[in-house]
Formats: structure tokens, sequence, C-alpha cells
């Protein structure tokens, strides 16, 4: 029989524990529809004059392959359909589009939003990401990362006052779900529940090349009934998809995912993304472009590769090892991964979330400071700027969750 225990301790703790889950719900709820009014604009005007009031955001990416998925499925990767359906469904005759570089299995989450118009669809979605965000902070708590007495509400705010949360949320973007698939898989790993943590980590795999590292690192350290559910799961998600969106649909997946370097050049989009290949991008002022792309795949290649040299050094350690081994490959898969858009970085919040569990209480303290800090700047400086301090922090956090897993004596476990 299925068990997860979510017990939240004895009487005294109970109570002061549910007061926090409580608040931090009412928080999130009012946070998450704060982030939406400022994200809807003035984009065009109707036939009678009246101003079209639509949502400037990645939703209608997701919505628009949607519906092709729905009625057109062989086509899901048509970047001519997209860029004309995206135009009809706005209701306009020209249409910046930006191509569907996501897994097809993504549309189990997206097809059944067709059935509602465009604002509802998005407002539902916006709904779902306040229940996925609170089971993130709960996924947080069974991992221990904010189980003493106020941390879970300090976790709260911290992760809703961050730039990047905000942009996801209110863009309608699916990167708290893929967060919290990762957080399931290690959790239902460590659970001994395999088959369902591959799934959590297979179905919400929006962005493989960065979920890469920290799924190898958890294969490798829970051996081999892990390997066999991830191998299962994932050749009956295939098999699914190609049934539903014809045979090829794979290898027109990879296709379109091989012509995203061409596009990002094209637009100018590698100024959105926060990691060392972004750096070296605005320091050649773009040049380079190909050689540079190419050094930061091989570099991703051994940010893999660290991973998998990192399981192995912790395979037999302690729990406090293997936690702080899983918060040195996710800030590492943050740092060289190719495609990584600013938005991914949520996924730093389980490294910092490890790193903040075991250290002392004056270093959460002077961390929140420096959060708040980063997390305004944000704000305040131009998009090209953020890698400027974001890869500094991430350097930080690295030498952080090494100097902490390096300095343990001994691996053996407890």
């Amino acid at each position: 029989m299925f068990r997860f225990n979510l017990s939240l301790g004895n009487s005294g703790i109970f109570k002061n524990t549910l007061f926090e889950f409580v608040l931090a719900g009412l928080i999130i709820i009012i946070a998450s529809f704060l982030t939406i009014l400022p994200n809807l604009i003035v984009l065009d005007n109707d036939k009678d004059g009246h101003p079209q009031i639509v949502r400037k955001s990645d939703f209608i990416i997701f919505y628009t392959d949607a519906r092709i998925a729905v009625n057109q499925p062989q086509k899901i990767y048509d970047a001519d359909l997209q860029k004309k359906s995206q135009s009809e469904i706005l209701g306009i005759k020209e249409q910046n589009s930006t191509p569907y570089f996501y897994p097809p299995q993504t549309m189990l989450f997206f097809a059944p939003l067709t059935f509602l118009s465009l604002e509802n669809a998005y407002y539902t979605w916006h709904a779902l990401n306040i229940l996925i965000t609170f089971l993130l902070l709960i996924a947080f708590y069974k991992m221990g990362i904010c189980a003493r007495p106020w941390t879970f509400l300090i976790a709260t705010v911290l992760l809703l006052t961050s730039y990047t949360w905000i942009a996801a949320s209110a863009n309608g973007q699916p990167t708290i779900l893929m967060t919290l698939g990762l957080m399931a898989y290690v959790l239902f790993s460590r659970y001994n529940h395999m088959l369902i943590a591959a799934s959590a980590l297979i179905i919400t795999a929006f962005k493989p090349q960065l979920l890469a590292a920290p799924a190898v690192y958890v294969l490798l350290l829970h051996g081999r009934q892990l390997w066999g559910s991830v191998f299962a799961v994932g050749v009956g998600i295939i098999a699914i998809c190609m049934i539903i969106f014809g045979p090829t649909i794979w290898l027109n997946y990879f296709d379109t995912l091989s012509s995203a370097p061409a596009l990002i050049q094209k637009e100018n989009l590698f100024s959105s993304m926060c990691n060392v290949r972004t750096l070296a991008l605005l320091l050649t002022h773009g040049k380079y472009f190909d050689i540079i792309n190419l050094l930061s795949f091989c570099v991703w290649l051994a940010g893999v590769l660290i991973a998998v040299g990192l399981a192995y050094q912790v395979l037999h350690s302690s729990t406090k090892a293997q936690e702080l081994g899983l918060a040195l490959v996710i800030i590492l898969s943050c740092f060289f991964s190719p495609y990584l858009f600013s938005n991914g970085l949520m996924l730093l919040s389980i490294s910092l979330g490890i790193l903040l569990k075991y250290s002392k209480r004056w270093v959460l303290i002077a961390v929140t400071l420096m959060l708040a800090l980063i997390n305004e700047a944000q704000t305040l400086l131009p998009h090209t700027m953020h890698s400027f301090f974001l890869i500094p922090t991430q350097i930080a956090l690295s030498a952080w969750a090494a100097s902490a897993l390096f300095k343990l004596r001994s691996f053996k476990a407890t």
C-alpha cells in the first residue's frame, strides 16, 4: 500500500506548523493574484475600436500548441502553423512567435485548457500554479529544508518575492511545476516509491537538458530499482506520444530543438539567459556564437560527468552528504545548461534550501537579506545586466555547497 507520511509532529509543533501552513497558503494566494493584473496589456483594438486586452506572456505558446495538439496532433512542431495560430487566437495580423521547444508529453497539462477561452485558460493555469507552489513548499518541508520553526514562512516569502517566481507565474510558464517534479523525484526515491518518482520526473521534464545532471545523480544513488522505473516510464511515455502524435513526433521534436541556437541568435534571446554561456555572448556582443555554443555544450556535458562523480563519492554516505551533493549538482546544472532561461533559476531554490538546512541561524538571516537585495536589483536593472550579478551569485552558491560538502571529514552513513 502506498504510504507517504505527511504528519507534522507532536501536538505543540503541529499547532505552530499548521498556523504557518495556513498563513503561507494565504500569502501565496494573495501574491499570486497580484502578479496577474500587471501582466495584462492593451495589445490592439477590436473591430469596434475598443481596446483588446490580452497577456503578453509565454502562456500563449503553450495554449496555441495545445490547440494544435487537439486539432492537428501531427503538426505540433510546425513553426509556421504555430505563428499563424497565435495570430488568429490573439486577433492580430502579425505576431512575433516563439516556436514550441518542449517535449510532446507536456501537452498532458495544456491540452485540457483548450476547452476554455484564452483568458480563462490563463487564469486556470495561474490558479493551478498557486497549488503547485504550495506543494513545492510542502516538499521543502518534507525534505527538512524548512522544518525549523518559522522557516516555512521565511521560505514562502523568499520564494514569492523572487523575480524568478513572479516572472514564471505571471508569464504562465511551467517552471514551478518542473521544480516540483524534481523535488517529487528526489523525495519519492528516498521513500522507495520508484515508479511514482520516475513518473514525476519524466512527465514534468519540460527542459530535459536542465534536469539531466540531477536526474543522473539521483539514479546512481538509488540503484537498479529506480533505473528500471525510469526506463519503464520513459518507454511508456515515448510510445504513448507516438500513438497520439504520430511515429515521427520525437524526430520532429529533436529537429525543432536543434534549431534553437539559430533562433536564439536571430532574436538576440541569449540576453534573457543567466549562465556562463550568456555572459560569454554578452561580453563578445554576440560574436563567435557557434563556437561559444559548442563550448557551452561541452561544459554542460562536463557538468553531467561531475554529477556522476559526486554520486559515486557519496553513494554510501550520510543523508547530509548526499543532499549537499544534490545542491552542488543543481547549481552546476543551472550554471552550465546551454539553453537555461532565467526562469529556470527557480531550481536553485532547492539548492539554497539544502544549504540553509545545514547552516547556522545567522547565515539564514544574512542570506535572506542578500536575496532580498538581488530580487530588488532584478526588478530595477536592465534584463541584459542580470547575468552580471546572477553569475557571481551562482559562483558563490557553488563555492558554499562545495566547501560544505568537502569539509565533512567522513562520508560514512549515519
